[in-house]
């Protein structure tokens, strides 16, 4: 009788190796990835994070359930290490030492921050989640952009596939390198609400942060494009009908590209006298997010440019309205819930949202269908497509 074989497991490896609480937005992509492959397809993959000696305990945590891998060869604060891999990508089409450590460690795949090179055994997927640089060059030093373009330049060349978030996205791709964007693929991805997460209620989310009125919820970092202003300023023109109500913020408030922003926003709630009606938070925990938007108002994203965002993905999967930026990449989401306005008009945007104070914009009349918070099924299953097409490149 012949014995059936047993069949292997294809093992990703994600090269994770910064501060995670840094980075929350990517960190947070990954948790939700990570969920995503679990519930898709647990038996036929497993998922490695290759990282450096400096990930604390603490960052384990968040991958507690994933098998963690620590090298030197991942060493994010040595310059000669970096240099290195680079010239070895570039002489030798991949690097000796990474390759022989992933073949070890019987790594099947290197998926979304790393090339392996042209000539390496080992497949890579590269992920860009946008290219702000193209839109919103003022954003970055002329050092940045040069990196950012020598970086999908290198990819075009040295990564197997290249991943992307959305279809605006890969549109952008096509003006900088037809080559990326040819070898290029899309993956939308979504979130994950963890059935232990607790959704705190209205009384006792009021308590903890001192909530003393109906509120608005943007969860956006205070990074300029993020664009904060507008929705501040269509706060003081709300204030002139509506009193009882104001906007919740939260995330990190530190832009290193413009380190003043933060202080010139609050400059701004001082003199046009908005403290009782802005409130930050900082960053919160996640239960907490998520327990902010169930019992807003309604979600508000007025950003510039974004590669996908959560906040519309938060909002449908929660059944919330989303005011949101009438940007391409919220366009391309298909959801009922959303109300589009230009990011320059904050005229508009009170009118929208004194719509949905006065109820004449509410969730009964909307009627979200169920369907509507497809994404996070075909999250896992299009990127396992994926990653099933490139090995087998």
């Amino acid at each position: 009788m012949l014995l059936k074989m047993k069949k292997k497991k294809i093992k990703i490896g994600f090269i994770i190796n910064y501060r995670l609480d840094g980075w929350l937005g990517v960190t947070n992509y990954y948790k939700n990835l990570f969920e995503a492959i679990s519930q898709e397809n647990k038996k036929d993959i497993e998922v490695n994070i290759l990282t450096d000696f400096f990930m604390t305990k603490k960052e384990e945590e968040k991958f507690k359930e994933l098998r963690i891998i620590k090298s030197n060869l991942f060493n994010r604060k040595s310059r000669i290490i970096k240099i290195f891999n680079l010239f070895s990508i570039l002489i030798f089409g991949k690097n000796f030492f990474v390759e022989n450590f992933l073949k070890k460690n019987h790594i099947s795949i290197i998926s979304h921050t790393n090339y392996l090179g042209k000539n390496s055994i080992i497949p890579s997927i590269k992920w860009f989640p946008d290219f702000q640089e193209l839109k919103y060059p003022k954003n970055f030093s002329f050092k940045q952009k040069m990196a950012r373009k020598f970086d999908i330049y290198l990819s075009s060349i040295h990564a197997t596939r290249v991943l992307l978030s959305s279809k605006s996205v890969q549109k952008d791709l096509k003006k900088i390198n037809i080559k990326a964007y040819k070898n290029s693929a899309v993956v939308y991805h979504t979130t994950y609400l963890n059935k232990k997460i607790k959704i705190t209620n209205f009384y006792k989310l009021k308590k903890k942060y001192n909530i003393k009125k109906k509120f608005f919820y943007l969860p956006n970092h205070f990074w300029k494009h993020k664009n904060h202003l507008v929705v501040f300023k269509a706060i003081k023109k709300l204030k002139e009908v509506k009193k009882d109500f104001c906007l919740v913020t939260t995330g990190n408030s530190y832009d290193y590209r413009f380190p003043n922003h933060f202080t010139e926003l609050k400059f701004y709630i001082k003199k046009e006298k908005l403290n009782n009606n802005i409130l930050y938070l900082g960053i919160v925990p996640v239960n907490d997010v998520f327990s902010l938007v169930k019992n807003s108002l309604a979600l508000i994203n007025p950003s510039f440019f974004e590669g996908w965002g959560n906040t519309l993905e938060h909002a449908i999967n929660l059944k919330k309205i989303a005011i949101v930026s009438n940007i391409d990449v919220h366009r391309e989401r298909i959801s009922k819930n959303k109300f589009l306005f230009n990011p320059n008009d904050y005229k508009n945007l009170s009118k929208i949202m004194l719509n949905v104070i006065n109820k004449k914009i509410n969730l009964k009349k909307i009627k979200i269908n169920k369907n509507d918070n497809y994404l996070f099924n075909k999250f896992g299953k299009n990127y396992f497509k994926l990653i099933k097409k490139t090995i087998n490149l």
